[in-house]
């Protein structure tokens, strides 16, 4: 991918790229983009009220 586009995209050479396809739309996102958006998004296995 062009440097101008990583850039873009906040990517950096050799970053793992997920691509999703979605009513004909593409939405590119890096592997660890992808890991920060989910952080948080489950309950912590401490913090649970059982």
């Amino acid at each position: 991918m062009p440097k101008a586009i990583r850039e873009v995209l906040n990517v950096g050479e050799g970053d793992t790229l997920l691509f999703v396809v979605e009513n004909g739309n593409v939405q590119v996102t890096s592997r660890a983009q992808m890991i920060q958006a989910l952080h948080g998004s489950t309950p912590d296995e401490e913090n649970t009220d059982e």
